[in-house]
C-alpha cells in the first residue's frame, strides 16, 4: 500500500544503473580473445551492483530508514498487524534484522537520528533513544501522526505531522521538549533541509475531493512560506543534495526539480506516470535513486537521465531509501528491505 493511500486512511480514522565500471583488461596482448572476453565478464559481474532482498521479519508498512553508518542502520516498521504490531528494525550490515520493542507502543513511522547515541523515531508518541536498543517517550502536546524527522543536530531537530488537512511542524532544541512552529492547510509527510536556514516540508492538501501537493519552505526562523507547483502533480517525497539542487517527488510518478529559486520544473523518467514515486535519496548530484510502485528503482548518474534498475518483485512498494555512500544503499517497502552494494 503507498505510503499516500496509507495517509487517507489515517486521516478518516485518527505516511542498472550503478554504471558497472568497464571490465578492466586483465591479460597482454597474446592472451586469446575467448579468455579475455571471459576474464572481462567476470570483473564485470564482480563489480555489478545489486539489489538484493533481506530479511526484514516484517509484513508490511515500511516507512522510513536511516543510519549513522553501515554498521548500524534502523527501519520504522508502522505494521498494524498482530502479534508484530510496530516496532524498530536494526541492523549492523550484516544483513540481519533485530527488532526493537523496548518503551515502543504501537507502529513506527519515521525514524532519524544526529548519529549513533541520539536516534529518534514517531510512533504513538515521539521516541528516542542513545542507542542501546532503549527507546523512551517525549510527549509534543498535540494528537496528530507524526510522518517524519530530520534535523541538522541533536540541538536542532524538527518534525512533521498531519490530520484532517491540518499539518503540524515541530521543533526541539534537543532537550525533550517539543513546541509547535507552524500549521500549514495540508498533511505533512517529509521534512528536508540542506542546512539549518534552508528547510523543505511537502505534504498532501486536500480542496474538496481533491487532493494537491503542497511545499512550504523556511529559513529556520519559524517562518514558513508556501511555493506554487504549476502544473501540481502531488508530492511525497522532498530530497536534495544542496541548497540549489533539490527535488520532489510525487504520487503521480512525478519527479520536479528546482535550483533552490522557488521554481519547480518536471523532469521525465521515462517510466508510466501510474507508478507512484514515494522515496528519494542521493549521495550527491550525480548519484540519485528514486523508488515506488511496482518496485521501481530509478538511478540518475547525471544529466538528468534516469534508468530503471532491476528489483527481486514487483509487487515490492518502495515507500524509503537511505545509504551510507554510493556502494550501499537500502530500499524498503511493504515488508521489504533491499541493499544495493557493489562489490
Amino acid at each position: 500500500m503507498a505510503r499516500l493511500a496509507l495517509l487517507a486512511i489515517s486521516i478518516v480514522t485518527l505516511q542498472s544503473c550503478g554504471g558497472s565500471a568497464p571490465a578492466r583488461s586483465v591479460a597482454d596482448a597474446s592472451t586469446p580473445d575467448g579468455a579475455q572476453q571471459t576474464r572481462d565478464s567476470a570483473v564485470a559481474e564482480r563489480v555489478q551492483p545489486l539489489w538484493l532482498a533481506e530479511n526484514s521479519g516484517s509484513t508490511d508498512y515500511l516507512f522510513s530508514i536511516w543510519g549513522s553508518g553501515p554498521t548500524d542502520v534502523y527501519v520504522a516498521d508502522a505494521n498494524y498487524n498482530p502479534p508484530q504490531s510496530g516496532g524498530i528494525l536494526h541492523s549492523t550490515g550484516d544483513g540481519t534484522w533485530v527488532r526493537q520493542t523496548n518503551g515502543i507502543t504501537g507502529p513506527v513511522q519515521a525514524v532519524w537520528g544526529s548519529g549513533s547515541n541520539d536516534i529518534y523515531a514517531s510512533s504513538a508518541a515521539m521516541l528516542h533513544s542513545t542507542g542501546d536498543g532503549i527507546w523512551t517517550q517525549q510527549p509534543t502536546g498535540v494528537v496528530q501522526t507524526t510522518y517524519a524527522i530530520w534535523g541538522t543536530g541533536p540541538d536542532n531537530v524538527y518534525i512533521v505531522g498531519g490530520y484532517d488537512n491540518v499539518g503540524t511542524i515541530l521543533h526541539s532544541p534537543g532537550d525533550g521538549s517539543w513546541t509547535v512552529q507552524a500549521t500549514v492547510n495540508a498533511n505533512l509527510n517529509m521534512i528536508w533541509g540542506s542546512g539549518s536556514t534552508d528547510i523543505y516540508v511537502v505534504g498532501v492538501g486536500e480542496i474538496g475531493s481533491t487532493f494537491t501537493g503542497d511545499i512550504s519552505r523556511s529559513q529556520g526562523n519559524g517562518t514558513w512560506s508556501s511555493q506554487t507547483l504549476n502544473p501540481n502533480p502531488g508530492t511525497s517525497n522532498v530530497w536534495g543534495s544542496s541548497s540549489s539542487d533539490v527535488y520532489i517527488t510525487g504520487p503521480s510518478g512525478s519527479v520536479l526539480h528546482s535550483a533552490g529559486d522557488g521554481t519547480w520544473t518536471s523532469e521525465s523518467t521515462g517510466q508510466p506516470n501510474t507508478n507512484g514515486i514515494y522515496a528519494i535519496w542521493g549521495s550527491g548530484p550525480d548519484d540519485i535513486y528514486i523508488g515506488g510502485d511496482g518496485g521501481t528503482i530509478l538511478h540518475m548518474t547525471g544529466g538528468g537521465t534516469w534508468t530503471k534498475e532491476s528489483t527481486p518483485g514487483a509487487d515490492i512498494v518502495i515507500q524509503a531509501m537511505w545509504g551510507s555512500g554510493p556502494d550501499d544503499v537500502y530500499a524498503v517497502g511493504n515488508g521489504t528491505i533491499l541493499h544495493r552494494r557493489t562489490n
